[in-house]
């Protein structure tokens, strides 16, 4: 029997991978066409905190958004240098502050 974080974890992998089909099961496949996925140093003063931002055929999905001064510090310049105005969804991978902090800043600033 899996303990309570194992069985976390593996839903977590499952939630991750629906979002993945759901995201990019309607981005049809060219060869110029490339999936990026960049992960977001959105907390550089503690080393804690994650953001990651996956594009493909000009659509962007966001996970995790860092903790919310940071993610107004880093996270909203870094989205506006890259052109991204909008955002197909956000997943929030578990309750930790330093993860979905950022959120209200990006509801803020939309």
């Amino acid at each position: 029997m899996e303990n309570g974080g194992e069985m976390y974890q593996n839903i977590q992998w499952q939630i991750y991978v629906i979002v993945m089909v759901l995201f990019f099961g309607g981005c049809e496949p060219a060869k110029k066409d490339i999936l990026t996925w960049t992960a977001i140093n959105v907390s550089p003063n503690i080393q804690q905190g994650d953001a990651h931002l996956i594009s493909k055929n000009g659509k962007y999905f966001l996970i995790d958004a860092g903790h919310i001064s940071y993610a107004r510090e880093v996270l909203l310049p870094f989205l506006k240098k890259k052109g991204v105005s909008e955002l197909e969804a956000v997943l929030i991978t578990h309750p930790h502050n330093d993860h979905y902090g950022g959120v209200k800043a990006l509801v803020e600033n939309h």
